[in-house]
């Protein structure tokens, strides 16, 4: 039996997560999660943990189908902090990004980097999990509704009111790993403080895609009763319960082949084409010996360097009148369907020729071209921007890439106007951004950064105009951005966004965090009950979740870029409103009156920026203005000041406070 094709998913912030496909690269995949190793993260990878044998053997070709004609296959892939995952480690201490709301995002970039054309078809991603993997999968769901098409959930582990134990029992394994393993240690605690979104935000959120929910009654560690809750506000929720655990495992894998078979198996079918065999063509034969493809195999596409001259021959018959009439722009749409497939073909199998056309004929600029086109509609920009991205993923030649970035294509397309109001056209620029940032680097910013006649950057202004949207995966791909822009060492292109920083984005930031908080500030004044609670959470996690951005930019430790930061936040929200309820004197309150926070909301928070932050020119000057409340607040931070302290300081008597209240 041929080896399962493995690899590395990369994600913008440098870490890499190993995957390995179980049934097949050219198929619809379900993206599964494995659970926690709560006493050895890194011993816990995809292949340790007890769910992996239950889906291998549900991704075993069905013999009385035929081989091949099972068209799922499973991605199974090592979490963050767990097995050979790697790049996180800098950033162990940061807790929260191994809470299972942060490695949703993970799994759903790793469902992105997997796009079939039974994927397309789906219009979207099938995820799953065991355990902890299972509450990573719900979260995906809660948190980009628009990007998941299924769920599967294995055990789902323990969460709300009845989680105090299971995060009593993980606190001290977290406690024990600390001497041996401090990474490790912060993996675990990061765990601890997980937990499933609350049941009143999962029925609002009113996720009507199929989900398998599956529990064994014996097992303490994953209770049915969240299981069967679950099932109460999820409206297409299947419950798959057994007596023990190992009856469930007995019967999951034929349970979940047929549930899939029931629910997606005529959504993901692909017929004979190009793009539903082009995993096929390109990669090797399943026997070691070489030689001729199985009777299941696909034979080699159609599609000619001819075929590919006939295409561009109907595309450049189009005008823009066409657009107008009735089937032309599905017409469109199907050309420029097949002028991708065979440009990603011709790549994959190193015919140059074909994308040296594409450059000849100046293609890509046609494209950019008539997806500004206001006759264009909905369904055609959907397929530009599918196809834009696409290539930008799937070429690889220095050369070709060099041309897409180059001729200011980039710009264009970034600047292009479109309904960003529309959830949908919205979702497909933000993968297009993110494609174009992963190929951002201290080479390629030439082709992104342009300075003359005037200096313009479009895909960071572009980006940093979301900075507060409120779709979760926006807002994240818009901060790796920024964060990629940062790394790359152009001075002048860094001038640029430093000044761009100053007069705007930083100071954005700053009045959201501002506005975050007082947001949570009014939650917790109205919080009576279970329902206020679930508020408070909320408004708790989107302020935590900025506050970690806020913190990834300070470590990069760009001194400059550091300090209009530290200012614009002490200005704007840690002086007039995080400490202004905390000290008696009136000078904090830069700019006038602002409202001020509770004290209790204040100590919580001022303690979770101290865990979050590292950075000496933002907390000197908060230990400045709590330990000397009467100096005013403009020399607080001022640069000539000696301050004989650190933040350690601030830090013990903040905790004593938080303590004695």
């Amino acid at each position: 039996m041929a080896k399962a094709p493995e690899g590395k998913v990369q994600l913008l912030d440098g870490t890499e997560l190993p995957y390995e496909i179980l049934g097949g690269i050219d198929k619809c995949p379900l993206i599964w999660g494995h659970g926690l190793g709560p006493t050895d993260p890194r011993g816990m990878d995809h292949r340790a943990c007890e769910s992996f044998p239950l889906v291998k053997e549900m991704m075993q070709e069905d013999p009385d189908k035929g081989k091949g004609a099972w068209p799922f296959s499973t991605v199974v892939y090592d979490a963050r902090g767990h097995g050979r995952s790697s790049g996180w480690e800098p950033l162990a201490s940061c807790i929260q990004q191994f809470h299972w709301r942060s490695l949703a995002f993970d799994m759903l970039s790793v469902a992105s980097n997997f796009q079939t054309p039974a994927t397309q078809k789906l219009r979207g991603a099938l995820l799953g999990g065991y355990s902890m993997g299972a509450s990573t999968a719900l979260w995906a769901a809660y948190l980009c509704p628009t990007a998941v098409r299924g769920l599967v959930l294995l055990s789902v582990t323990t969460a709300w009111e009845i989680r105090a134990a299971r995060r009593a029992n993980l606190l001290n394994n977290a406690d024990v790993l600390q001497a041996s393993d401090p990474a490790a240690s912060e993996v675990v605690r990061g765990a601890a403080f997980s937990d499933l979104p609350p049941l009143d935000d999962l029925a609002a959120a009113k996720l009507r895609i199929p989900v398998l929910l599956c529990a064994a009654r014996d097992d303490t560690t994953h209770p049915a009763e969240v299981a069967e809750r679950l099932s109460r506000v999820l409206p297409n929720a299947d419950v798959f319960l057994k007596d023990t655990k190992t009856e469930l495992a007995q019967e999951f894998p034929q349970h979940l082949h047929s549930w899939l078979q029931q629910h997606f198996q005529d959504k993901v079918t692909i017929e004979e084409s190009f793009l539903g065999n082009l995993f096929n063509w390109t990669s090797p034969p399943a026997d070691s010996g070489g030689g001729a493809r199985g009777s299941g195999s696909t034979p080699p596409p159609s599609y000619s360097f001819e075929k590919l001259q006939q295409l561009y021959n109907r595309l450049a018959q189009f005008r823009e009148s066409d657009l107008e009439k009735s089937g032309e722009g599905d017409a469109l749409i199907e050309t420029v369907r097949q002028i991708t497939e065979a440009l990603i073909w011709g790549e994959q199998a190193n015919h140059s020729q074909f994308f040296d056309f594409f450059c000849e004929k100046s293609i890509f600029s046609d494209l950019v071209h008539v997806l500004g086109l206001k006759k264009a509609s909905k369904k055609v920009k959907l397929q530009l921007l599918q196809t834009l991205s696409m290539l930008i993923q799937n070429i690889h030649r220095q050369t070709s890439v060099y041309y897409i970035l180059s001729n200011n294509h980039v710009n264009k397309l970034m600047s292009t106007n479109m309904d960003f109001d529309d959830e949908e056209v919205l979702a497909y620029y933000i993968t297009l951004m993110k494609s174009l940032a992963m190929r951002l680097d201290n080479e390629s910013i030439k082709f992104f950064f342009i300075q003359h006649p005037e200096p313009s950057f479009p895909l960071y202004i572009e980006a940093t105009k979301f900075f507060s949207h409120r779709d979760h995966m926006v807002r994240a791909t818009v901060r790796t951005i920024t964060l990629q822009v940062y790394k790359i060492e152009d001075q002048p292109m860094r001038r640029f966004v430093l000044r761009h920083a100053a007069e705007s984005y930083f100071s954005q930031l700053a009045y959201h965090l501002q506005d975050l908080w007082l947001r949570l500030d009014a939650a917790a004044a109205k919080a009576t009950g279970e329902d206020n609670l679930s508020q408070v959470q909320r408004e708790n996690e989107l302020q935590q979740d900025l506050q970690i951005y806020l913190s990834d930019v300070f470590e990069l430790g760009i001194e400059e870029l550091n300090e209009v930061l530290a200012d614009r936040l002490l200005n704007a929200a840690i002086l007039p409103v995080l400490l202004a309820g905390l000290t008696t004197s009136s000078s904090h309150r830069v700019g006038g009156a602002a409202r001020t926070l509770a004290p209790h909301v204040s100590l919580f928070l001022v303690r979770q920026v101290l865990d979050t932050f590292h950075c000496p020119v933002l907390l000197e000057p908060m230990a400045q203005a709590l330990l000397w409340s009467s100096v005013p607040a403009a020399l607080a931070y001022a640069p000539c000041l000696d301050l004989e302290f650190r933040a350690t300081t601030l830090a013990g008597t903040v905790f004593t406070a938080v303590e004695l209240g």
